[in-house]
């Protein structure tokens, strides 16, 4: 037997991770690309620099649900180790790349 307060804490779990990983998306691409920075300055635990730029990038509109600071420090954690090239989950391989023809 599940407990209703179990399943809304699985529901609002999952849609922190979902939200959590549009920001780690957006910063990291923000950070890489668009200000060409390395990665590395983002590592450490307590890193003001990557603090802000979770806060800056966590998807608008979810202060309601009281899901904001919950996105924001799993969004902050994500962008906390350093890594030489893209976030693993963030690289296509090369099926993601093809289009819908091409895969026909």
């Amino acid at each position: 037997m599940v407990a209703p307060r179990t399943v809304q804490q699985e529901v609002a779990d999952a849609k922190v991770a979902a939200l959590a990983e549009i920001c780690e998306r957006r910063a990291y691409h923000h950070w890489t690309v668009d200000e060409d920075r390395p990665v590395a300055k983002l590592d450490g635990w307590d890193n003001e620099r990557r603090g802000d730029l979770a806060q800056q990038f966590v998807p608008a509109g979810i202060e309601q649900d009281g899901l904001r600071q919950p996105v924001q420090q799993a969004c902050d954690k994500a962008l906390r180790p350093a890594r030489a090239g893209p976030l693993p989950h963030l690289a296509m391989d090369s099926r993601e790349r093809q289009t819908g023809a091409e895969r026909c």
